[in-house]
C-alpha cells in the first residue's frame, strides 16, 4: 500500500524515472517486489505506467488513454496526467455539445420517446385490469397462507401442552394415590 502511494506520487512529478532511483526511494522493498508492484498498477488500471528494461527507466502517463478507475485520488494532487486531462475535456466537450443540442434542437428527443409512451400507455390500458386482480388474488393466497401456518403453529403448540400433559399424566395419579393413602 505504502508502495503503490509513492509510485502514485512519483507519477504526478516525474513523467520518467530511473528504476534504480524509484527503488531508492522505496528503501524497504527489492527491484523483483517493486517491479511486480508496478505491474499489478497497470493490471488494475490504478496507473499508465510503462517499463523500459534496456534503458532501465519507468515512463508515467505516456498514453493517451486513461486508467478504467475512476477512483478519488489518495493523498494530495500536485499535477494531472496528461491523459486525465484530455479525458477531462472531452467528456466537458460532450456535456457542452448535449447542452447545445438540447437547445437548438429541444422537442427532438420528446418526439422521438412519444411513440414509445404511447405503447406503453396503450399497454398499461390493455393489462390494468388483468394485473389488479392478479394481485388481489396474490394478497389473498399470502392471507390464506398466513392463516394456514398460524392454524398449525396452534395445532402444534396444542400438541405439544397434550405430550406434557399424558407424561406427566402417571406420576400425577401416583402422587394422588399416595396422598389419599396417606390421608386413610
Amino acid at each position: 500500500m505504502t508502495i503503490t502511494r509513492l509510485v502514485k506520487q512519483v507519477a504526478q512529478l516525474y513523467q520518467s524515472i530511473t528504476f534504480k532511483r524509484l527503488l531508492e526511494l522505496s528503501v524497504f522493498i527489492t527491484g523483483f517486489h517493486l517491479e511486480r508492484i508496478l505491474v499489478d498498477l497497470v493490471r488494475h488500471n490504478d496507473l499508465q505506467i510503462r517499463v523500459d528494461h534496456r534503458s532501465e527507466c519507468v515512463h508515467f502517463g505516456a498514453d493517451l488513454s486513461e486508467s478504467q478507475r475512476e477512483d478519488l485520488p489518495e493523498g494530495p494532487m500536485l499535477q494531472s496526467l496528461p491523459s486525465e486531462t484530455v479525458r477531462c475535456q472531452l467528456v466537458q466537450m460532450g456535456s457542452a455539445l448535449q447542452s447545445c443540442l438540447n437547445l437548438i434542437v429541444p422537442d427532438n428527443r420528446k418526439k422521438e420517446m412519444e411513440p414509445m409512451r404511447a405503447q406503453t400507455i396503450q399497454f398499461y390500458q390493455q393489462t390494468k385490469q388483468r394485473d389488479h386482480i392478479k394481485i388481489l388474488q396474490r394478497q389473498h393466497i399470502i392471507e390464506e397462507r398466513k392463516e394456514m401456518l398460524e392454524n398449525q403453529n396452534l395445532e402444534r403448540e396444542e400438541g405439544i401442552r397434550r405430550a406434557q400433559v399424558m407424561d406427566l399424566w402417571p406420576a400425577l395419579e401416583r402422587m394422588i394415590c399416595s396422598c389419599f393413602l396417606v390421608c386413610f
